[in-house]
């Protein structure tokens, strides 16, 4: 037996358990009633209101036992595997619990029992959009935009203010309440906005064909960002409004999208396929800006005309901080070359003056010719024929896990190569090695949370170390393939071997 059975109930009775909606590898969902109290002048009574309850249970490992719904993981050596994708279930309740917006499914408990963790949603009893295609076919333009405007503005809240990207964004994850109102769901492969990067943060990729763009398809989250939640929408209106599947991200790049049909404005093709082309950078870079491209569709509803998704405009002051967006264009190359030998010590002198004179020349030309985020630029000076590298503070640097601020040595180009200290605006700071841009053999590296690296990096992943967990101190040790713990073993905090 894997799900729990119809009438069992959890914590002391408050919630009974109706049938399974779903499940997946990670975790069952159910239909429930909660008990509550409604109270008035005259008395209270006790009443029953839906619910979904949400279960962590990996199906490939865990096990319940028939009499006392308890779950255990027969297999010891599965145990760290479940701890860690338990701890993100976890995590992806309190998220969801700290999102207070009307088109995002709303969590309204979250506790321990049976062995393994439960959160209680708000249950949505008129079905996802996905269903709705299904059975009566594609959706008027008024009406699909009015979905993808709600949709767009939730994403947009969550990229902007809570610095967290969906990542699985599809017509079965937009469901609808008694009252047709869209609410986004399913957040278990979501993300904090910086990504939270390698198999440490322990969740998979999701891919979902035809509404995963191409990045989507790499290995690691890492070069995942607000781009790909754009990505995702787009192709969720094209569906809306073809009751088609879109074709796989590698056909979209191959061949182009297919021919909207005529009955769609210019307008909402043109947001369509901005949002959906094959490159990040050609995309609206904001879920913000993609909306702005419908908010002016004008379309008729009832012989009333309208603008769809009208935007209060927000005074300076209340607008929020932007998410910081990936910048892949190269930094500018400077106007001097950066490497100098002195072969001889009677030049010593000299030497430090031009290379001094040089550097404030390049400081002057980048700060106030060209508007560079370099702030500050000084030669660090070598004898007896050794080369000078390049030492700049505070470059704003594209990396291969996100946008940070660098400071350590450079290559003529502008581009990190030697030792250095990236900081990015999640708290999570890389202390190491560079290749031309590339992280790349000895570093230190520490998440936001406290949860920390220590070890040897491979073209932007882990390769060889020790990771620790800093809630419980638990920590690998061990080769790493692909960014994720691969030969090794798990410790406790006291060095005991889980």
């Amino acid at each position: 037996m894997q799900n729990l059975q119809p009438n069992t109930t959890l914590q002391g009775g408050k919630y009974r358990i109706e049938k399974v909606l779903g499940q997946g590898g990670f975790g069952i969902t159910y239909r429930a009633m909660m008990k509550e109290t409604a109270s008035g002048k005259l008395g209270a009574i006790e009443i029953e209101v839906p619910v979904a309850v949400k279960e962590f249970f990996m199906s490939e490992t865990c096990m319940r036992d028939e009499n006392t719904s308890h779950v255990t993981v027969p297999s010891t050596g599965s145990k760290a595997t479940v701890v860690q994708f338990q701890r993100k279930f976890v995590k992806e309740a309190n998220n969801l619990a700290g999102l207070s917006h009307p088109n995002i499914v709303k969590v309204i408990d979250v506790f321990k029992e049976n062995g393994t963790d439960y959160y209680v949603m708000e249950f949505l009893g008129g079905g996802s959009l996905k269903d709705l295609v299904k059975k009566n076919g594609k959706i008027d333009e008024s009406q699909a935009l009015h979905y993808i405007s709600q949709v767009g503005d939730a994403l947009d809240y969550m990229h902007s203010q809570k610095y967290m990207c969906h990542y699985d964004v599809k017509p079965g994850n937009i469901m609808l309440d008694n009252s047709g109102t869209p609410k986004l769901i399913d957040f278990g492969i979501s993300k904090n906005y910086d990504t939270e990067g390698n198999q440490t943060s322990s969740t998979p990729v999701g891919i979902s064909k035809g509404f995963a763009p191409l990045e989507q398809y790499q290995q690691s989250v890492q070069e995942l960002s607000p781009q790909t939640d754009v990505y995702a929408l787009g192709a969720t209106l094209y569906y809306l409004l073809t009751g088609s599947v879109p074709p796989e991200a590698s056909l979209v790049f191959n061949n182009g999208l297919p021919a909207l049909p005529t009955s769609i404005s210019e307008k909402t093709r043109i947001a369509i396929e901005s949002a959906m082309q094959p490159r990040k950078k050609d995309r609206p870079q904001s879920m913000r800006e993609f909306l702005d491209l419908l908010q002016e569709t004008v379309v008729e509803e009832d012989d009333k005309t309208f603008i769809d998704n009208p935007q209060p405009k927000l005074s300076p002051a209340s607008v929020p901080e932007p998410v910081p967006q990936p910048k892949p264009a190269p930094l500018p190359k400077q106007n001097s070359d950066t490497k100098f030998i002195i072969a001889n010590k009677s030049f010593i002198a000299i030497a430090i003056f031009v290379v001094l004179a040089i550097g404030f020349i390049i400081y002057w030309g980048s700060s106030v010719g060209n508007n560079s985020h370099i702030q500050e630029e000084i030669g660090e000076i070598a004898f007896d024929s050794i080369v000078i590298k390049e030492y700049r503070s505070n470059i704003f640097f594209h990396s291969g896990i996100g946008d940070c601020s660098y400071t350590g040595e450079v290559d003529d180009e502008g581009i990190p190569d030697g030792t250095g200290t990236a900081t990015y605006s999640d708290g999570r700071v890389y202390e190491g090695n560079f290749e031309h841009g590339v992280m790349s053999g000895d570093a230190n590296f520490k998440y936001g949370n406290g949860d920390t690296f220590e070890g040897t990096f491979s073209n932007n992943v882990f390769k060889e170390g020790k990771y620790t967990i800093i809630d419980d101190g638990s920590y690998f040790q061990g080769t790493f393939k692909n960014g994720k713990p691969d030969k090794g073993d798990w410790y406790d905090k006291s060095g005991k071997k889980i």
